[in-house]
């Protein structure tokens, strides 16, 4: 495995350095760093696991680097240069490449997964965390690959007015049903927000929270408490999740009305309890999935649940561990808006890759192993070293 492979992977998959690309505008009348070189240098980033742009910036100085660019200057591009640059791109170009990118993973059926009883189902998950001192909502799909899709940066407080933007935005950018589910945490349990995802996204809502005073739980717990009385329509499961290392217990009851909504709601209660709790970690959990699919069963509304957890694992850990996404050495908002945006790009390919090609030559080579993602990073910077020194 090295650079080399995750370039031309790029190219093919996603033509990277052409025709994507060229949906950035060149706003500068006499650049003297190509535009589309400093585009790579910030999507590459996440494949190099550089942790600011001064890291980017002492990296790119050295000669491999400069061949790796085909630059003959005394540097690729300084971290203040970088800045100034990212921060007149227009963020509307950068995230019509985002989902370019997202379209080309589409068409390769790479979306969905497999729910419990076999049922394949494409699951959209909308979150947000605070990225350096800019809130932002993102938007990704759990599919075989954490895939994000979009970004909107906001005021403290308001997610979920950014996060009507957002949907919006993906409902114009991608066919209708473009994912079945639409999966948040309790903030998300309005009506503005179901009525969303029901009439502009037209697919179906879910909400996992530990908010039991919700009318519509009360409700559902009414029902749950005369189970044993031979009420019809109570669903009840168990199980083992060994993956997680818990058993859960379910219970679930549909055909509930919120409000004055035109949907039939699904809630489910899940009790969870882990194997082996780490030092300080409860043993016992519970909450409720909410949803508006009554096709779910009790113990794929309890899978989908934790789904969100994919956002924030597979998205906002892991970007912060290789950029340093929720560090705050940025100040500039449509300069973090647009690396955000880049950054999701260069995320995204790398798990593409990953997934096809990257961690079967990771085996080949070193064998058994941990292959994580830092690892991963470590070898492909040492490469374009290699690949230096071997063309002499």
């Amino acid at each position: 495995m090295d650079i080399g492979d995750l370039r031309q992977f790029s190219e093919q998959k996603f033509s990277l350095t052409s025709s994507i690309i060229s949906g950035i505008k060149e706003y500068r009348k006499r650049p003297q760093i190509p535009l589309a070189t400093v585009v790579n240098c910030v999507v590459q980033m996440v494949a190099l696991g550089q942790r600011s742009l001064l890291e980017l910036d002492q990296y790119a100085r050295s000669p491999a680097v400069k061949a790796w660019h085909g630059v003959k200057r005394r540097m690729v591009v300084s971290d203040s240069s970088l800045e100034r640059i990212l921060g007149k791109v227009a963020l509307a170009e950068a995230r019509a490449v985002l989902h370019k990118c997202v379209q080309v993973v589409n068409a390769e059926d790479a979306l969905s997964v497999e729910l419990s009883l076999g049922r394949s189902i494409r699951i959209g998950v909308v979150d947000g965390s605070d990225f350096g001192g800019f809130p932002g909502c993102v938007f990704a799909v759990a599919g075989m690959v954490a895939t994000p899709v979009d970004i909107q940066i906001h005021t403290k407080g308001k997610e979920l007015r950014a996060s009507r933007r957002l949907l919006s935005r993906i409902s114009c950018s991608f066919d209708e049903r473009f994912v079945d589910i639409v999966v948040g945490d309790g903030l998300y349990m309005t009506k503005d927000h179901i009525m969303q995802c029901k009439e502009e996204l037209g697919c179906e809502a879910l909400i996992k929270t530990t908010e039991k005073n919700l009318s519509l739980i009360q409700d559902a717990e009414q029902l749950f408490a005369m189970a044993g009385d031979g009420t019809e329509g109570i669903e009840e499961a168990s199980g083992l999740d060994s993956e997680r290392g818990i058993k859960y217990k379910v219970m679930a009851v549909g055909g509930l009305q919120w409000g004055n909504l035109p949907y039939r709601f699904k809630v489910a209660r899940v009790q969870e309890e882990k194997l082996k709790p780490k030092p300080g970690q409860d043993k016992y959990e519970m909450f409720w999935v909410i949803t508006t699919d009554q096709s779910l069963s009790g113990p794929q509304m309890r899978q989908l649940g934790h789904m969100r957890w994919q956002v924030e694992n597979n998205v906002f850990k892991r970007l912060n561990e290789l950029v340093g996404s929720k560090r705050g050495w940025i100040r500039n908002a449509q300069a973090k808006a647009v690396l955000l945006v880049l950054w999701l790009i260069g995320l995204l390919m790398f798990g593409y890759y990953l997934l096809r090609r990257g961690l079967a030559k990771i085996r080949q080579t070193y064998g058994a192993v941990k292959q994580t993602w830092r690892f991963v990073t470590r070898v492909l910077a040492s490469s374009i070293e290699r690949m230096y020194l071997a063309k002499g």
